[in-house]
């Protein structure tokens, strides 16, 4: 059976004007993005866990769970709706692309190490 491949990636990433915000977006999605849970599988890190908390530093700690970046999430929160603040609303609705790259740009986090 051949797998069928989405049409709704290409279209999704194609609708969002900046380069960066496209590939940001296409890496947390793919958890293929500068969090210590994908580099310390390649020994770039000591840990998976994020220096200033208790869990592993994956996507979903970095934009739901994280309680460094407190202000910044709870303004997060305001501007898409305490209903919304799921991994799926944020990454993959064209309408919180900008409110997710706000977020991630605010904190500083994803620059390459």
């Amino acid at each position: 059976m051949k797998a069928r491949m989405s049409k709704a990636g290409p279209k999704y990433y194609n609708n969002i004007n900046n380069r960066k915000a496209s590939t940001t977006m296409a890496q947390l999605c793919t958890n293929y993005c500068a969090l210590n849970s994908y580099f310390h599988q390649f020994g770039k890190v000591a840990s998976p866990y994020y220096e200033y908390g208790y869990g592993k530093e994956t996507v979903r700690y970095f934009l739901l769970e994280c309680q460094r970046f407190k202000n910044e999430s709870m303004k997060l929160r305001r501007e898409v709706g305490t209903g919304r603040m799921k991994i799926v609303w944020l990454l993959r609705n064209k309408s919180m692309t900008s409110h997710t790259m706000e977020y991630i740009s605010s904190i500083r986090r994803l620059q390459s190490r």
